[in-house]
């Protein structure tokens, strides 16, 4: 039985599990110019392309339908896993600092944009005792995204990020915009 909401949607529909819910980018090309470079300070601008994953793992059990006007309703099945992923094909543009600690340590911080095209959207669900049912489907989702990010963090060892998405995660109706903050190791 699907409970249908009429909009607007509460947002806290989309309430999601946090320790599941991931993002992950993969860059294989990626080329960096140094603009500056001195003793203590350095400067860089790097850009590339690869791909950038989100996988939403939700904590309601919600469903996301394809029809002439997509859908989102609540509903009555008890799911073991219910996920939303994405994945876009994207070009990053980022400026990048560093400023010497110590010998052999750079405090590393930069910010930047990056812009993406959807080439894969699917939902992932599960109920005790079954298989997994995949949907692959657009779900109203729009083609393309844009998000500003930033880092911080001690070169070669770590750096913390935030990535928030200026584009609407949807073509009409919800307004949601993601946010991931997470954890970088080595790095260029």
């Amino acid at each position: 039985m699907q409970q249908a909401y009429p909009y607007p949607i509460s947002s806290s529909l989309f309430d999601l599990k946090s320790g599941k819910s991931l993002n992950v980018n993969i860059w294989p090309v990626m080329a960096k110019i140094r603009l500056q470079k001195s003793k203590i300070q350095k400067i860089y601008l790097s850009t590339g392309i690869g791909l950038q994953m989100y996988n939403f793992r939700f904590a309601k059990n919600i469903t996301y339908e394809n029809k002439t006007i997509p859908t989102v309703y609540l509903d009555s099945f008890s799911y073991n896993k219910n996920k939303l992923g994405f994945t876009y094909l994207s070009i990053p543009l980022s400026f990048t600092f560093k400023t010497k600690l110590v010998d052999k340590a750079w405090l590393v911080y930069g910010f930047g944009i990056t812009g993406g095209y959807r080439i894969s959207s699917f939902t992932k669900q599960r109920i005790s005792g079954e298989d997994n049912v995949k949907n692959h489907d657009k779900f109203n989702f729009n083609d393309f995204n844009s998000c500003i990010t930033g880092e911080f963090g001690i070169d070669n060892y770590f750096r913390l990020y935030a990535s928030y998405q200026l584009t609407a995660l949807h073509e009409t109706s919800l307004d949601q915009h993601p946010l991931c903050i997470g954890i970088r190791f080595g790095g260029i």
